[in-house]
């Protein structure tokens, strides 16, 4: 299923088909590249369930990254609330 998720990033950021993004993975001509991390985005996964280390291989971050940036960002919003 994560395969399916990376096709899909693929297709968007290289703007091709589905085939075309499962052959250049197989061919690891796919370079993971690191994406803007909009916390909402982030939030968001991390309510779907998704781990840290998993965020961040769709992001092509770390884990560690990923936790910062939301910690960050509740802290922010909890400092905007007060």
């Amino acid at each position: 299923m994560k395969e399916n998720y990376y096709a899909l990033m693929v297709c968007i950021f290289r703007q091709c088909a589905p085939e075309q993004a499962f052959e250049l993975m197989r061919d690891k001509q796919v370079r993971k590249k690191q994406v803007e991390m909009d916390p909402h985005d982030l939030m968001f996964h991390r309510s779907e369930g998704y781990t840290y280390k998993e965020i961040g291989e769709m992001y092509g971050t770390t884990d560690h990254a990923v936790y910062v940036k939301i910690k960050r960002h509740k802290e922010l919003q909890l400092a905007k609330a007060q």
